[in-house]
């Protein structure tokens, strides 16, 4: 029958194999080879687990439930900022995409010839004079533009 022991101590043998146990190393293990000891939780030689601070040559303490979940909330408030902006982004493009789209089309209505009906701010309808429809190619051209 099999107990469920938890290994306290790691060490590489002398054939460079890690050994669990949970009892200590033979006294012949030399400390730079203890890779874990209840004295010493991990080796800088070894990779970081998940939830432990890689810091070279400083052996630091698993992070507590705590701080690892201000990690995970930091992080993922991170990611929901990057993206918000690439939201906000896409719409800004798809803002000014619709924005061109209309400009050449009244630059078509422009240029086509056709008399153009405005209205007034008194609410008379009118229509636009060959100045008025110069000075407004001049606008939407310049806009136009700012599309290309």
């Amino acid at each position: 029958m099999t107990s469920n022991a938890i290994a306290q101590y790691v060490w590489l043998d002398d054939k460079g194999h890690k050994q669990f146990s949970d009892q200590p190393p033979p006294i012949t293990v030399p400390k730079s080879k203890i890779l874990r000891s209840p004295d010493k939780t991990t080796s800088t030689s070894d990779s970081t687990p998940a939830g432990h601070d890689a810091v070279p040559g400083e052996i630091k303490k698993p992070k507590t439930i705590a701080e690892q979940e201000l990690m995970f909330n930091k992080q993922r408030a991170e990611r929901e900022e990057k993206n918000k902006k690439a939201a906000d982004d896409a719409k800004k493009i798809a803002d000014k995409n619709d924005n061109c789209r209309r400009i050449a089309s009244y630059q078509q209505s422009l240029s086509s010839g056709e008399r153009i009906k405005q209205t007034g701010p008194d609410g008379e309808q009118s229509y636009m004079s060959d100045t008025q429809r110069a000075d407004e190619q001049r606008i939407v051209q310049k806009r136009a533009e700012e599309c290309k």
